[in-house]
């Protein structure tokens, strides 16, 4: 008995072709629309992935911050002034943060700045030691300010506090915070307590626009209108004229000066809430304004407390009343704000300081 084997050609042919077959131009674009789609799903949630990242180490930087705070403490018995020296000549105007670098592992750098005599100016952009840019003051949110406008020397994202005052902002030697010119204050006299009282917060570096988290309006009477009048200036997260520094150049060195103690560069105000407008008296960095802290994060500012623990702080936080004109003693107007901001206030019962946000490990 033989065996034959059947060849069927139609169904090979057929099959040849369907190998061959490619995509129809409906199906081409199908596949590029299922793509788009998926890549539009997909990038916000790695841009948030990535800004969480960001804030992470935005929290750790401070951390450090107030660990040299506490640091300097424990060497010195007393925090550091935001600022030491004449304020006009050299050697001038030198920053906390300058003080600050042997508990930052900066030895070297403080050594180079303070065997120096007398220490250059603050803007000296020759002194190569000035130029010297910490990782560590820079915050990785804020990606827009860092080099532009105007050159100065390197930067910080980084401010102390000086709690709700004002008019003494640039040279007031008795601050309501706890850093302030030339200030020696001990834990002992921070009675609010150092879990309720903040230390370091961070500020946007100028930028040439009219962001209110970078940019600033001047000219501004602020003590005799009061605090609020700066919100006025503002609509919808931009300044809406066009007397603000960016444009009409008073200054230009929001956050451009690292070593530079005075308060336009080195330090902020517990009053107006994070990420509002910024307001100056004046048209140059030695009049008195008002510094919120800003920050590229979602909806606040990070701030290391004291203590050494660091809290986001959101930019609905209650400020009490903006209207109110600063005062010298006791409680603060600004809310519970202003009450972080204060070292002595005795704020207590609803105006007392509470935990905003999740704070981080302070160890």
């Amino acid at each position: 008995m033989t065996m034959s084997l059947r060849v069927h050609p139609p169904r090979l042919r057929r099959i040849g072709r369907s190998r061959s077959r490619g995509f129809t131009l409906v199906e081409l674009l199908v596949v590029i629309a299922i793509i788009g789609i998926l890549v539009g799903l997909l990038l916000p949630a790695v841009q948030s992935a990535r800004e969480s990242a960001r804030r992470v180490q935005c929290q750790n930087n401070l951390k450090q911050a107030g660990l040299a705070l506490l640091g300097y403490e424990d060497t010195h018995g007393v925090l550091p002034p935001r600022m030491v020296g004449p304020n006009t000549s050299a050697p001038a105007r030198v920053s906390g943060w300058v003080l600050l670098c042997p508990y930052m592992e900066q030895q070297a750098l403080y050594d180079q700045i303070m065997s120096v005599d007398p220490i250059p100016a603050p803007y000296d952009s020759t002194f190569a030691p000035f130029n010297v840019q910490i990782p560590g003051l820079l915050c990785p949110s804020d990606q827009s300010g860092q080099g532009s406008i105007q050159y100065q020397t390197a930067h910080s994202n980084y401010r102390f506090s000086i709690g709700d005052t004002i008019a003494e902002a640039p040279l007031g030697d008795k601050p309501r915070g706890i850093m302030s010119n030339g200030s020696k204050v001990a834990l002992r006299q921070i009675t609010d307590g150092t879990s309720n009282t903040i230390a370091v917060s961070e500020r946007m570096v100028l930028n040439d626009s009219k962001d209110v988290r970078q940019d600033l309006a001047f000219n501004v009477n602020l003590r005799q209108q009061g605090p609020i009048i700066c919100l006025s200036f503002a609509s919808g997260g931009q300044f809406k004229f066009d007397r603000v520094s960016s444009i009409e150049d008073p200054g230009n060195w929001l956050g451009k000066r690292w070593n530079d103690g005075m308060a336009y560069y080195a330090t902020f105000q517990t009053v107006l809430p994070p990420n509002s407008p910024a307001c100056q008296e004046g048209s140059f960095d030695g009049h008195a304004g008002l510094f919120p802290p800003s920050s590229g994060h979602v909806s606040g500012v990070n701030a290391v407390y004291v203590d050494g623990s660091v809290h986001f702080i959101e930019e609905g936080i209650d400020t009490g009343n903006l209207a109110a004109k600063e005062v010298a003693s006791g409680p603060s107007p600004y809310g519970v704000w202003g009450a972080l901001g204060s070292k002595a206030g005795e704020e207590v019962g609803d105006n007392a300081p509470t935990t905003t946000g999740s704070p981080t490990d302070p160890r």
